[in-house]
C-alpha cells in the first residue's frame, strides 16, 4: 500500500495544520459479493463509505511507536457500496509518532512530518474484481479538526465542516491532490487488539467559552516559546 499525506512540508509547534480530509470516489459496475478494505497509519484515523462511519472504535488503529512497529485495520464493507458511484472518507490525526509538544530526553521535539496513511481496497463478484488503493489522486482539504495531539486534546470548529463531504456525489473539484510519501520505518502489522469503545458520554456541567483559545494554544502548553 502506498502512503499518501495532505503535504510534504514538515510542520513545527508555531504553525500546525488541521487533520486533513480525504476523499476518492470510485465506480464498480457489478455488486460486490466480497470487499474488503485495509487501512493503515502511525497516528488516528476515521473511515467513512459512502458517508457511513465505519470505524471499529476510538484512537484506531492503535498507539504504537511506528519505528518499531505501526498496525493496520482490515474491513468488509460490501453492505456499504452501491452499483455505480461510491466514495471513501478518511480524516487523519496525530499519533504517537507526531509528538510535536513532547519532550525526549533532554531534546524537545520541535518539528513533526505530515500525517499519513495508506489504504487498499478490493470488491469481488466471481471473475469480477475492481482494486484501487491510495496515491496521489486522492483529494484532500483541511477538516474542521484544527489541533489534535497525543496527549494535549484537540481543537474543533464545528463551523468549518464541510457538507457532505464522504459521500459520492461531493464536488471535490477545489480540493488539492494528495501527494504520495515515505511509509513508516517500522513493520506493517494487523492490529490485534479490541477496539476502544465508548460505553457512556458525560455532559458537561456547564460550558464557558473560550474564543481565542484556538490562537494561545501554544502558549498554553509546557515548553512552549
Amino acid at each position: 500500500m502506498k502512503f499518501i499525506a495532505a503535504s510534504s512540508n514538515n510542520y513545527s509547534k508555531q504553525n500546525i495544520p488541521p487533520a486533513p480530509y480525504f476523499r476518492k470516489k470510485f465506480t464498480i459496475d457489478f455488486v460486490a459479493e466480497s470487499c474488503i478494505i485495509k487501512i493503515a497509519t502511525p497516528g488516528f484515523y476515521r473511515l467513512f463509505i459512502n458517508g457511513t462511519e465505519i470505524t471499529k472504535g476510538a484512537l484506531a488503529p492503535y498507539i504504537s511507536n511506528p519505528d518499531h512497529f505501526y498496525c493496520f485495520d482490515e474491513y468488509e464493507i460490501s453492505e456499504y457500496l452501491n452499483i455505480g458511484e461510491n466514495a471513501i472518507g478518511i480524516i487523519l490525526g496525530n499519533g504517537f509518532s507526531n509528538p510535536c509538544f513532547h519532550t525526549l530526553g533532554l531534546q524537545e521535539i520541535t518539528e513533526c512530518s505530515p500525517v499519513k496513511a495508506a489504504l487498499s481496497l478490493c470488491a469481488e463478484n466471481g471473475d469480477k474484481k475492481f482494486c484501487l488503493e491510495s496515491d496521489s489522486t486522492f483529494k484532500t482539504a483541511p477538516s474542521p479538526l484544527l489541533f489534535d495531539m497525543y496527549r494535549y486534546g484537540v481543537v474543533y470548529d464545528a463551523r468549518l465542516e464541510i457538507k457532505g463531504w464522504n459521500l459520492a456525489d461531493f464536488d471535490d473539484s477545489l480540493w488539492t491532490n494528495a501527494v504520495e510519501t515515505t511509509a513508516p520505518e517500522g513493520e506493517l502489522v494487523p492490529c490485534a487488539a479490541n477496539p476502544i469503545i465508548c460505553k457512556k458520554e458525560l455532559f458537561p456541567v456547564s460550558v464557558t467559552k473560550q474564543s481565542d483559545f484556538y490562537y494561545l494554544h501554544t502558549s498554553l502548553l509546557p515548553n512552549s516559546s
